[in-house]
């Protein structure tokens, strides 16, 4: 367990005793987590859904924006860079060619109950939003890590917060050096832009599907967490092996 009301996370620097990653348990219900996945399932079998890597096994939907309706590269091309943010804006040419694709229902709500857990938010992040990715058996996501992002003239880290929606065997995430053990229906929070991530390769026969939601944060960002959640809400901290 983490402990009492406040946890921290590093953005910038490594503050110590901080941990590499928060566990949030039962964030989400069952049927929240069903209506995701039959979202994800309409859409995936539209072919509405962006081939990550060209093969079939990693599917991404837009990068959706609150204010707007899409990121500024869910609204552009491939292989665009951003200005105003510093970086490059990855993303297949779909993303910006299906306006038809809503957001899921539910994905604002869900945003807002993420955030509240969350000090020194800046701005929802402008590149990747929040999306849904389903990556198939057979499939898994590469190592990466986020980029930082300008924003209003000064550097800011982003903290994503995922949720798992469907899990079948295998997919677990990893972060650093560090697989989580998860179920549908948990969330991890980390700071995507400072430490190496990944998943574990999914197997029998269902996909994972997650609900991804980013922010920007100030330096040594502060994740607080009540000490009672409604729903049976669990918080644990993985302090990381390297």
């Amino acid at each position: 367990m983490c402990g009492k009301v406040k946890v921290r996370l590093w953005a910038g620097s490594q503050v110590a005793g901080s941990p590499t990653a928060i566990i949030l348990r039962n964030f989400v219900s069952h049927a929240e987590s069903d209506r995701f996945a039959d979202w994800s399932a309409h859409y995936e079998a539209m072919g509405a859904l962006a081939d990550v890597r060209g093969d079939g096994s990693d599917l991404m939907s837009p990068f959706f924006a609150r204010v707007g309706g899409r990121t500024v590269c869910g609204a552009r091309g491939r292989h665009v860079f951003v200005e105003e943010m510093g970086r490059f804006c990855f993303v297949a040419e779909s993303y910006g060619g299906a306006p038809a694709v809503p957001a899921p229902p539910g994905l604002w709500p869900l945003q807002e109950r993420v955030k509240a857990l969350l000090a020194n938010v800046v701005a929802e992040d402008p590149f990747k939003g929040a999306f849904i990715n389903v990556v198939r058996p057979g499939g898994s996501v590469a190592e990466h890590m986020d980029s930082r992002v300008m924003h209003q003239g000064g550097t800011c880290s982003v903290v994503r917060c995922n949720i798992i929606v469907q899990m079948g065997q295998g997919g677990a995430p990893v972060i650093g050096d560090d697989a989580l053990g998860l179920s549908a229906g948990d969330g991890w929070m980390f700071m995507a832009s400072e430490v190496r991530h990944r998943s574990q390769e999914v197997s029998g026969g269902k996909s994972r599907i997650i609900v991804s939601m980013g922010f920007l944060v100030k330096p040594e960002a502060e994740v607080v967490v009540r000490e009672e959640e409604p729903g049976g809400m669990e918080v644990v901290c993985i302090q990381g092996s390297g």
